[in-house]
Order: C-alpha cells, then structure tokens, then sequence
C-alpha cells in the first residue's frame, strides 16, 4: 500500500508506445574531470540502468548499485558527455525498509529548489524477493538524499513494483511512470506499466 503522506496511486494501467531505437555511438575515452580529477569510471565498466540529469552547466549520471558493497546510488558529475568525476553515493543511508545491497533504476527529479530522488530496492525479508519503489529528498543534485521510512509504491498484490520515471507532461504535470512485477521469480504473468500524477 502507499501511505497516504503521498498520493494515491492509481490502479489503472496504461498503454506504452514503442519506439525504435536510436543507433549509440562508440563511448569516447574515458578522460578525467577538470573540476574533480578522480576518474572512477573506466571505458567500458557496466553502468547498470543509468539515468542522466541536466542541470545548467552540468550532467549528473545515477547508476544502479555495483556491487553488494558498492554505493548504493552511485553518482557522478562533468560538463560534458563522456568526462565524469569521481563516484559518490547519493543515498548513503538506505531506509529500513530496504535490504541492504540491492538498489537500483534511480531516477532523479527537482522539483522547485528540491531534488527528489526515486529508486527500486528490495523489501528486507521477503522470500521470494520483493521490490518496491521508494523515494528520497535532497538539496543538492548528489544528495545526500534522506529517504522515509516506507517504501513509496508497492503493490504487493502484483509483485512489487519497479523502475521508477518521472514524465513532464507539455503542460507542465508531473507524472510517475513505473512497473509492476507480476513475473517476479520467473513467473510467466504478464506484467504492467502504470502511472500516477506526482
């Protein structure tokens, strides 16, 4: 259930649109940050479900955790594509509710002088594993981000719910974009995608 200090979480699925992909061009050479010259990520290394934040001069690039003990929402920041500092961890104190080791699909959103920080996480104790989406608040685009004590959409009666986007509508509405996850542990349910105004 979502607690109701958040807003209700409409059980109405909806219908998603596919696109064809556009062709990526080779990653360029991993170069060092002028600003902070501690590269961290080398060409080539794994940057699961990342997501891009723009924010002025500057690009901030959320990844999923690495590792059991990596960061569990590892961010880095350049001036331009390709040319990252060093790694830091935008949520360095997980909720509770979370087991420790598995975060992931951050999404990042600013919201007035806020920024709001979204991810998947597993719920400490559940067998088979069960996901749910929680949400932190920051400051700063790196955080740290301070996150409830609940998870912030969780639909157990689906499987939990995974892989949070926040969508601008043209009129300026915020909508959260997220999964459920009927196939959980190789279930053959068909899954679906949902959303809800923010």
């Amino acid at each position: 259930p979502v607690p109701a200090a958040h807003p209700p979480v409409r059980d109405n699925p909806t219908t998603t649109t596919t696109t064809t992909p556009v062709p990526l061009d080779p990653a360029p050479p991993a170069t060092t940050d002028p600003s902070a010259p501690a590269l961290i990520l080398p060409q080539g290394q794994d940057q699961g479900d990342p997501f891009l934040l723009d924010v002025g001069n500057r690009y901030y690039l959320y990844t999923s955790q690495p590792s059991f003990s990596g960061a569990n929402v590892p961010v880095t920041s350049g001036t331009t594509m390709g040319t990252w500092g060093p790694v830091t961890d935008a949520l360095p104190n997980l909720p509770a509710w979370t087991q420790s080791g598995f975060t992931w699909a951050p999404d990042v959103h600013r919201f007035g002088s806020s920024y709001v920080l979204y991810f998947t996480a597993v719920i400490n104790g559940s067998d088979p594993s069960l996901q749910c989406i929680g949400d932190a608040v920051g400051t700063s685009p790196t955080g740290p981000f301070v996150a409830p004590p609940h998870p912030f959409i969780c639909q157990i009666g689906s499987g939990g719910s995974i892989d949070p986007r926040v969508f601008t509508d043209a009129d300026g509405t915020n909508w959260m974009v997220w999964k459920s996850d009927e196939n959980i542990d190789g279930n053959a349910t068909p899954t679906n995608v949902w959303t809800s105004r923010l």
